[in-house]
């Protein structure tokens, strides 16, 4: 069984260039900000949701057979 990743890539790749972007506007040496952390928050809401579905899914598939 194959399970598609290119959701997980490309949200992943868009959070690593908004954070790059963010992080350039920061002043001194602080490397976060409330930006950054709701991206953050969002980013792993999302992997979370669907690593859970997808196991439940491959879990579905293999019990039902």
């Amino acid at each position: 069984m194959l399970v598609n990743g290119k959701p997980l890539k490309s949200v992943n790749q868009l959070y690593n260039k908004r954070k790059a972007k963010y992080q350039s506007h920061l002043k001194g040496n602080r490397k976060s900000s409330r930006k950054i952390e709701a991206l953050s928050y969002h980013r792993n809401r999302f992997v979370e949701n669907y690593l859970h579905n997808t196991s439940f899914l491959v879990a579905l598939v293999f019990n039902h057979k």
